[in-house]
This record gives C-alpha cells, sequence and structure tokens, in this order.
C-alpha cells in the first residue's frame, strides 16, 4: 500500500497484504491509492480512496 500526498508523491510503502494506516491526525481526510509490486514491476495504482478520518 501506498500512501500519497497531496502532490501524489509516494509516502509510504507497506509490505503487507493486510495494512493498517496508523498514526492520522484527527478531522482531516485523505487519499490512498494501491499498487503491487514483485520481481518484473509495479502495476497501475488503483481506484483512489478517500477516507475521513474521525
Amino acid at each position: 500500500m501506498e500512501a500519497v500526498d497531496a502532490d501524489s508523491r509516494p509516502t509510504a510503502t507497506v509490505n503487507d497484504r493486510d495494512p493498517t494506516l496508523t498514526g492520522l491526525p484527527s478531522v482531516v481526510t485523505v487519499s490512498v491509492r494501491v499498487t503491487a509490486a514483485n520481481n518484473t514491476g509495479e502495476s497501475t495504482p488503483s481506484e483512489t480512496v478517500t477516507i475521513k478520518v474521525p
């Protein structure tokens, strides 16, 4: 999973099949998209998901 900032730059890479986003500030909206990578390359990013943090 890759988190991106407002400029759509990678901000985190997670090597986990069931990742959890932690450390997000309260009362914000974040957008996340996912890519998969292996030794042959990286997939196209998923659709962007918008998450409202309570």
